[in-house]
């Protein structure tokens, strides 16, 4: 009976998982644009976006960020079988979201030898806020996560040659995300310090461990030697992404603060690179591992952010917290281990000198938290004393958990969508949306924003799956110049000086100089105050269209912009300009 309750649980949670996976989030970010589209031309190439084939790829890029190249390859394939579209992109990540749910609680097993551990850390993990954040984000940090895991995993598992598994999967994480490069080494050397104690008590040799040290060492120093011969990797590319590296951001800072001093002898002693350098990468350490956004407001990165929710519930700070004390008292090798890995864990975020983000650079935090979690209830259950008193608490944290779940996924489905709207960039597939309509019919359309290659990619993904492809083989060449051109629409980020009658011209809020004095026919909108996010001007649709200045009453259908026709279209994602103020972009 237990076994069947427990196996209803999982495919309830599985099928949650699922939860309108095909409609929300509202729209694709730039970075999963990036990824999406490279997996489709990894598909009909063999090359990224920018035009760098594999294994190039591994090593240098021109793609939007240097992106890693793993994860599209890997998903590759499914776009050869099935179509790429807002429907389908996250399907895979959910996919392996569940499969990691099963690694995890693995992960706690092989640390606790307790299976009741093992199956809780499974199901927190799948209610996890965090993980469904990551389930439905179509980037690279999940298979950073798989990969890393399994690793592990297969550390300390397994014996001899079956450590090539290991070493295999260590490496295609290193590979999966840049951020996970920077744990590479002290993720595996922690893991073998913890092996290494384990067989020190069975009295039994360490050649497997030093043999898989040197391994790693020397694919190290390998990597960073084909780094060196090549002069535009993705090392060199990227290095100002360090914080300690970047001297612009540096000087900045340094310059400012001795301005803003008094005359001293002592300020090159107190304010100066290297002590600058220290005090950013302790500002960002100490925002990963702050229990404000852990469990209250979420990733502080406003396109990761939750805003009013945590990356974890609050009361598992309560468990965690007791996990630790237990473990110190109980297991000092583990809790050792463990201490070492959450505490090096923040190290992409802390060195990051492009944004505080807590998701993605700081991955590794989840299941290492997830565990102790599953550890902490499993304890605290153990020493309620009387019969009695385990049921009330297995009834009272079930109850607390269930409530938890169902509450994050109303604020998920229900608010998140309108209040991070422009989160997911869902003006953009608006905007993608009205171009077709306007193309359709032969009227030329310019688009002015700051990033007009985002915008391009935007429309190109939201196309239909035939166009998608023409789109991507035809243009290749004329995309890879910086020419951005889709039938009679062209996306650019210089401004006319005057608007031609016959153009329709869609500018963007960041450009609010750009035909300043040209009258707006209506404006693509942030729903959740009605902010213009576009000025749509010469616009030729929603002829006989009643519209208001702000929407409200949102509904599911609100997102599903690629089915409407145009009078829905003009109805949900268009608004006139009366009574209408114009807030700062979201976007920005």
């Amino acid at each position: 009976m237990k076994k069947v309750l427990i196996f209803l649980v999982f495919v309830v949670l599985l099928a949650t998982q699922f939860l309108w996976v095909t409609m929300l989030p509202p729209g694709v970010s730039h970075d999963e644009i990036e990824y999406s589209l490279s997996s489709k031309t990894y598909a009909l190439f063999g090359e990224d976006l920018s035009g760098t084939p594999f294994p190039l790829s591994l090593l240098q890029t021109g793609t939007l960020g240097e992106i890693s190249p793993i994860a599209p390859l890997l998903l590759s394939p499914l776009w050869m079988i099935f179509p790429l579209s807002h429907e389908t992109v996250r399907i895979p990540y959910v996919i392996l979201t569940c499969i990691i749910s099963g690694l995890v609680g693995y992960f706690a097993y092989l640390l606790f030898k307790k299976k009741s551990v093992a199956y809780l850390a499974a199901i927190l993990f799948l209610i996890n806020p965090w993980a469904y954040f990551l389930s439905h984000f179509a980037v690279e940090t999940s298979f950073a996560l798989f990969f890393y895991l399994l690793g592990i995993i297969l550390l300390l598992r397994v014996h001899g040659y079956k450590l090539l598994f290991a070493f295999l999967a260590f490496v295609l994480g290193f590979f999966s995300y840049h951020g996970a490069k920077l744990l590479f080494l002290p993720i595996i050397l922690i893991c073998l310090v913890y092996r290494m104690q384990q067989k020190k008590e069975e009295k039994a040799p360490l050649h497997d461990e030093i043999t898989f040290a040197i391994a790693m060492v020397l694919f190290l120093c390998i990597y960073a030697l084909e780094n060196l011969l090549i002069s535009s990797s993705i090392i060199t590319g990227r290095a100002d992404d360090i914080i300690f590296l970047n001297s612009e951001l540096l000087t900045k800072y340094v310059n400012e603060f001795r301005t803003q001093s008094i005359l001293s002898p002592f300020s090159s002693l107190f304010i100066n690179k290297g002590t600058e350098s220290l005090r950013l990468m302790a500002q960002n350490y100490f925002v990963v591992i702050s229990p404000l956004h852990l469990f209250i407001t979420g990733d502080p990165r406003a396109v990761l952010s939750y805003h009013y929710h945590g990356l974890f519930y609050w009361y598992e700070c309560v468990f965690i917290v007791f996990a630790i004390f237990s473990l110190a008292r109980k297991n000092r090798i583990t809790f050792f281990s463990l201490l070492a890995l959450i505490l090096i864990v923040p190290l992409p975020s802390a060195v990051s000198a492009q944004s505080e983000a807590i998701i993605t650079r700081s991955f590794m935090l989840l299941p290492l938290l997830i565990v102790l979690c599953a550890y902490g209830m499993f304890v605290f259950y153990k020493l309620m004393p009387k019969a009695v008193y385990k049921k009330a608490f297995a009834v009272i944290l079930i109850g607390i958990m269930s409530f938890g779940y169902f509450n994050f996924l109303y604020f998920y489905f229900f608010r998140l969508p309108i209040l991070g709207q422009e989160n997911f960039y869902t003006s953009q597939r608006a905007l993608a949306k009205y171009v077709s309509f306007e193309t359709a019919q032969g009227f030329p359309v310019i688009v002015i924003d700051d990033s007009p290659r985002e915008v391009y990619l935007e429309t190109i993904f939201y196309s239909d799956p035939q166009k998608k492809t023409s789109l991507l083989t035809k243009q290749k060449e004329e995309f890879l110049k910086g020419n951005y051109t889709i039938d009679s629409a062209t996306f650019t980020n210089v401004c006319p000086q005057k608007a031609a009658p016959t153009v329709t011209y869609i500018v963007s809020t960041t450009r609010k100089s750009c035909l300043s004095k040209a009258k707006a026919s209506y404006y693509i909108f942030d729903r959740a105050d009605s902010g213009h996010i576009y000025k749509v001007i010469n616009g030729n649709l929603c002829r006989g269209v009643e519209m208001m200045p702000w929407k409200n009453n949102h509904t599911f259908s609100d997102f599903a912009i690629e089915q409407m026709d145009e009078v829905t279209f003009c109805d949900r994602w268009l608004i006139t300009s009366e009574q209408h103020e114009e807030p700062e972009n979201p976007l920005k």
